[in-house]
């Protein structure tokens, strides 16, 4: 018996091949395309999918949700267009590791970009920034950690104690 079993939309695999009828089966952490006639296999949840199209979720490589996925947790406006996973860090901008008083020059910084939403902004480290998102926001976070070129990078900030470039005067 499988703990959800979605009937009767068009797949989207993600491999490029057009989209198919068909039904999708998932037993715990498993997902299967189950083929031919479905009408004697069991599941303790069934979805009627007809209109609709099924498709793994997307992952989002390139968002600036590093401050909003915390402060509104249900992330509806990229759930509802099948994101299921950001990548926090985009350009080099990222929240940790940093100290508070770092911390708030970045705020500061890239509200324009990132907004300044009303949160806890007690962590320092990356582990603790991470922590905020598990099993707290619609879909997953991951977060990229690479030198980058970009003057405001927190490990820029955290090495050089700048996160700014030079000023140019005429």
């Amino acid at each position: 018996m499988f703990d959800v079993l979605i009937k009767g939309g068009e797949i989207v695999d993600g491999t490029g091949k057009p989209g198919f009828k068909g039904d999708v089966a998932i037993r715990r952490d498993r997902v299967e395309i189950v083929s031919g006639d479905t009408s004697t296999v069991q599941a303790a949840r069934n979805i009627e999918a007809k209109g609709c199209v099924v498709a793994p979720g997307i992952i989002d490589s390139h968002t600036h949700s590093d401050l909003v996925a915390l402060a509104e947790p249900r992330n509806e406006p990229k759930i509802m267009q099948g994101v299921t996973t950001e990548m926090m860090g985009s350009d080099g901008i990222g929240y940790a590791p940093l100290s508070k008083e770092d911390l708030q020059k970045m705020l500061l910084l890239f509200a324009g970009v990132n907004g300044f939403p009303k949160l806890d902004y007690s962590w320092g480290t990356i582990p603790e920034y991470m922590e905020r998102f598990d099993h707290k926001m619609a879909g997953n976070a991951a977060r990229l950690t690479v030198p980058s070129s970009f003057m405001a990078s927190p490990v820029t900030l955290l090495v050089s104690g700048t996160c700014f470039t030079q000023t140019i005067q005429s």
